[in-house]
């Protein structure tokens, strides 16, 4: 499964690259995207924007760690 540490991407251009990734996903693939914080904005952005496309996990392994994964579903 592809993975994207989103931590070490500019902030200024890391939305833009994650959701690059999302979009960019084929129905029944997933990826995981590596942030050093709670991926509440994105899952808002995509909730909104995507709804019903993805189904997601999110695990926090370390303090500084989220692992959120996206499966494309439609």
């Amino acid at each position: 499964m592809p993975e994207l540490d989103a931590r070490a991407i500019d902030p200024q251009i890391r939305q833009a690259a994650v959701f690059g990734v999302l979009i960019g996903l084929p129905p029944g693939n997933a990826a995981t995207i590596v942030t050093d914080e709670s991926p509440d904005l994105v899952l808002s952005l995509i909730g909104g924007q995507f709804a019903g496309q993805y189904a997601i996990e999110a695990d926090r392994p370390a303090d500084d760690e989220w692992r959120t994964t996206f499966t494309r579903l439609a």
